[in-house]
């Protein structure tokens, strides 16, 4: 067989020619041991040529028949010479700390162990070439760079190594996608520093630093844009290091934003290093911003060959089980007579953590409880405190309470914070905990020791999964730290099994969407970075002038900043708080004068205010405008006040749930059938003009079921008011329309200093509030710093879930 010019195409023509059909399908249909010895030997052969292709695709498959072979057959000295050729030493090493191949001793393998331990990094980890590669091209030069790498393949170690080796003499920003990995990140970063020799690390736009200190930022671009425009700290930032930088490229409010700050970062030092990282980004000239195309992003592009992903397409309407082959795009028919029922099929295919996707939190709640009701509940005392802990913190009526007794968990972004770490932690921990639901929330920073992924779902929100999401949530199952744990025996979590199943519709095209985003050789343009954010050059999405006028206000610089248009101070103002819910411009005069004339007062509800100075009479256009527009409502308003009640007497998660039960519980009969609940749960429409339905009725609904919509609301409405209306209630606290102390009963539920510093260390308020309550005599202050002593942890007696909370902080 000539390779030269040899591709695929021309082997699946040579299969038949060849008569090698059975020895090609048996790498797919798991059925290599079937085959004879001079058959095995055929499939070698072929893996071996192929591996000696220069045609990139021809590689891959020559690679994924070695690992099929040698996990099958349990003979790993292919998967060995392999493995030592392409200087994949994890799996070297496994092999040998394991004595799964037998150990020749020569001259060779003594040149080959030397090498070896070249790759050692300094925690004792062995890179693989390609991530030695990746680090050394990383730190070889300090420039804007942008690194994709797949998941868990050491982009965050990289991350780590360049803060260690450059706080002192450069101001860096993390940015990270969500608040909750604020923390986690903050901690794994300090982990690398002795005690003394440490940064401060700022996760919060007031916590306190001087000039003095080595400070390194961990923000999220809210926070951050926060601290440099509205606190106008005096910064300016020598590189920012984008995690998730894919992020960028999406139409919502916060994508717009991360640009926004990256292209304002530039007009305030435009010496500013620029990293991105991202396990899927395609092209780096897709990260570049309108206006600042001269900027040169170096590409780092590194494609592993280590794990292999087997993909399988079940069909509960023909009782049919394929396996895809995504080099000769074939589907194989491994059984015709499967059952009809999703979950029976997955209990059979299961393995020890099995990760089930769907698109909406509402779906995964009710296809929970039907798995729920075929698995018997677990006996474990861990499992049993699991469940008491949640009840203690979050309710007895939890719904994940019930699941976690048969093993199952969900994870979405509509579960309270703390919870969902705690999940993460009982998931990793926990062996009984088998089977866990999640939406696209688990797309980003979330480490769990997945074995097989199931996808129930196409979509992700109103359009299907991105060949970049798809890849991404892949990439969740198998993690190399997983693979090579000591613990392992075998290699098996080289080959990542990954499962489509059509249950809903029959009429849904799984195998089209397969093909469309599996397929090796593939003339598809849904591969590419689908750029919708207005601010990157690449952008079809036409950039609004009131945008480019919002950016041109905030150019600063370190001695004046300019606005250039902005005629009012309640103008600027509004500028700096990011505000973008309505033309600033526009309405700038007609705010101002609305301050001027008193048309607002002290004695006004902080919910009027906001609707007297902002939304009455003034047009709402952005993705809020729903949410807004309901404060039109004197019964929407009244309930914001209620819920900002809540906040200033610093009630717990329990309490709220309670409360608002009681609150829906006073309601008429009327007013019950129509309680607004938000897409993700909503059931009817309001209005035949409703898009999308929004509202439930509670007269429908058992009392457990309404104690877990609270929960869901409660988490919700206080999201929306830390992350849109708190924007309102900081302008109205720097017009003095509101006290100081009123703001910070909002904002933090307390006066107490210690207990603000608390949270803007990043704690939640219920922790922050229990430790100055019950824990005080183990918090130590002097005038420069504040710190918690270590030894908290062997008396803290309260929630696990807050004691989580409290050993990520400290650890």
């Amino acid at each position: 067989m000539n390779l030269v010019d040899y591709s695929l195409v021309k082997f699946k023509n040579d299969i038949e020619k060849y008569h090698f059909e059975k020895v090609y399908k048996s790498i797919h249909t798991g059925e290599i041991t079937k085959l004879d010895r001079n058959e095995q030997i055929k499939l070698l052969e072929l893996a071996i040529l192929f591996i000696n292709s220069n045609n990139e695709n021809l590689f891959n498959l020559g690679y994924f028949i070695i690992v099929n072979y040698s996990i099958e057959t349990s003979d790993y000295l292919p998967l060995f010479d392999i493995s030592e050729k392409m200087l994949n030493y994890p799996i070297v090493k496994f092999i040998n700390s394991k004595e799964l191949v037998l150990n020749d001793d020569n001259f060779f393998t003594e040149i080959s162990y030397s090498v070896m331990d070249l790759m050692k990094s300094q925690d004792g980890y062995y890179y693989a070439g390609k991530q030695k590669y990746m680090n050394d091209v990383f730190f070889n030069n300090d420039v804007n760079i942008s690194v994709t790498a797949p998941t868990s393949f050491g982009k965050t170690e990289i991350i780590k190594k360049y803060i260690k080796n450059n706080y002192k003499t450069k101001t860096i920003c993390l940015l990270e996608p969500t608040k909750s990995l604020l923390n986690q990140v903050r901690n794994d970063i300090l982990k690398e520093f002795d005690s003394s020799n440490k940064p401060k690390i700022i996760t919060h736009y007031d916590m306190n630093f001087s000039e003095d200190d080595n400070i390194v930022l961990i923000m999220t671009q809210e926070r951050l844009f926060k601290l440099l425009f509205d606190r106008k700290r005096n910064i300016s930032i020598d590189v920012l290091i984008v995690d998730e930088a894919h992020n960028i490229f999406g139409k919502d409010e916060r994508s717009f934003l991360l640009a926004k700050i990256i292209l304002l970062l530039r007009n305030i030092n435009n010496k500013i290093l620029i990293k991105y990282f991202s396990p899927v980004v395609d092209s780096v000239n897709n990260l570049k911003l309108r206006n600042d195309t001269d900027c040169l992003i170096k590409p780092l592009k590194v494609k592993p060959y280590i794990k292999i992903e087997k993909y399988y397409y079940y069909d509960c309407f023909q009782k049919s089980l394929f396996v895809y082959d995504q080099f000769l795009n074939n589907f194989y028919l491994m059984c015709k007579q499967c059952c009809n029922d999703k979950f029976r099929f997955i209990k059979e295919h299961s393995s020890s953590k099995n990760l089930i996707y769907l698109n909406r939190p509402k779906t995964i709640k009710e296809e929970v409880l039907k798995l729920e009701r075929e698995l018997e509940e677990v006996n474990s005392l861990n499992i049993d405190k699991i469940c008491k802990n949640l009840s203690l913190y979050i309710n007895k009526d939890y719904d994940l309470i019930d699941c976690i007794k048969k093993g199952i968990v969900y994870h979405f972004g509509t579960m309270p914070d703390n919870v969902r770490n705690y999940i993460e932690k009982c998931v990793k921990d926990e062996s009984q905990i088998k089977y866990i639901f999640c939406t696209s929330t688990l797309l980003e920073g979330v480490n769990m020791p997945f074995d097989k992924l199931f996808i129930l779902d196409l979509k992700k929100g109103n359009s299907n999964l991105s060949f970049q999401n798809l890849k991404n949530l892949v990439g969740r199952v198998n993690r190399y730290n997983n693979i090579f744990s000591d613990s392992n025996e075998s290699l098996n979590g080289l080959i990542s099994n990954v499962y489509f199943i059509k249950w809903k519709n029959e009429n849904d095209r799984f195998d089209n969407f397969m093909i469309d985003n599996l397929k090796v050789v593939s003339k598809s343009k849904l591969r590419s970075d689908v750029v919708q954010n207005a601010l990157l050059e690449n952008s079809k999405e036409e950039l609004k002038k009131l945008d480019y006028d919002i950016i041109e206000n905030l150019k600063l610089n370190n001695e004046n900043d300019t606005y250039e248009k902005i005629k009012t101070d309640v103008g600027r103002m509004l500028i700096d708080l990011n505000v973008t819910d309505f033309n600033i411009f526009k309405y700038e005069d007609l705010i101002q004068n609305r301050i001027n004339s008193g048309i607002v007062d002290k004695n006004d509800t902080v919910m009027d205010m906001i609707y007297k100075l902002f939304i009455n009479g003034i047009d709402i256009t952005s993705e809020n405008e729903l949410l807004l527009k309901r404060l039109q409502n004197q019964s929407a308003r009244n309930f914001y006040n209620m819920m900002l009640k809540w906040r200033k007497e610093n009630i717990s998660f329990n309490e709220s749930v309670l409360r608002l039960v009681s609150y829906w519980d006073r309601l008429s009969i009327q007013e019950k059938s129509m309680i607004f609940v938000g897409k993700s749960f909503g059931e009817i429409r309001r209005t035949e003009f409703d898009h999308v339905p929004l509202y439930v009725n509670l007269n429908s609904k058992s009392k457990k079921e309404i104690i877990n919509l609270a929960i869901i609301r409660i988490k919700e409405e206080n999201d929306y008011i830390d992350y849109h209306l708190i924007k309102y209630i900081d302008f109205l606290q720097k017009q003095n329309l509101i006290t100081n102390d009123d703001y910070n009963l909002i904002h933090y539920g307390t006066v107490n200093e210690l207990e603000i510093f608390f949270q803007r260390e990043g704690l939640s308020r219920e922790l922050s509030r229990l430790l100055i309550k019950k824990y005080a005599k183990y918090i130590e202050c002097n005038e420069s710093n504040v710190a918690i002593s270590k030894d908290i942890i062997s008396v803290f007696n309260d929630n696990d879930v807050l004691k989580l909370e409290l050993e990520t902080y400290l650890s």
